[in-house]
């Protein structure tokens, strides 16, 4: 088997287990968030890693597929264990009832270009490899630390731990049960 023949297969089981990469960009104090459009849930730029690709590499191509503009990967910053039920699912058929177990590598990240539409207070991207033959318009918002606690931010972990960026590379296990 040559190694480019999984390369577009993201690593997922059965048993729930997702494995991916999330980027903490800054403006200022401001950390940058997405969502999806129609939802009212917060996360970090992030998405799964496929098979033959380092964790570096999948946040730099969600960020390109997403955002439209390279970054520079910093440095490790979290590896988070979230640990969670779904009791029903009304998201996707990829989140059926049952229990999950996502485990993300977390970097510092910055643009390559010093200017562009991530400046804006809020810019639009899209989504179009979460869920078979569908395009998901994301939102990308900028917030300060004080306003973490008022949205609804998942994994809940990150409202504490984004408000003091470690100064070296930290595991931090979330289980909401």
């Amino acid at each position: 088997m040559k190694k480019d023949h999984m390369r577009n297969v993201t690593y997922d089981s059965i048993f729930g287990i997702y494995y991916s990469s999330a980027g903490v960009m800054q403006n200022g104090n401001r950390i940058l968030l997405s969502r999806v459009e129609e939802d009212d849930i917060w996360v970090l730029p992030e998405g799964g890693v496929k098979l033959y690709e380092t964790t570096e590499e999948a946040l730099e191509r969600e960020i390109l597929e997403e955002m439209g503009f390279e970054i520079e990967v910093e440095r490790l910053l979290w590896i988070v264990e979230n640990i969670f039920d779904v009791e029903e699912s009304d998201m996707t058929p990829e989140f059926p009832p049952g229990k999950y177990h996502d485990i993300h590598f977390t970097f510092l990240i910055k643009p390559k270009e010093k200017d562009g539409d991530w400046l804006k207070e809020e810019f639009y991207g899209m989504e179009d490899d979460f869920i078979p033959d569908t395009r998901l318009k994301l939102v990308f918002r900028w917030f300060a630390p004080d306003e973490l606690d008022d949205i609804n931010l998942v994994p809940v972990c990150m409202k504490q731990i984004l408000k003091k960026i470690p100064d070296h590379p930290t595991v931090v296990v979330n289980r909401e049960e």
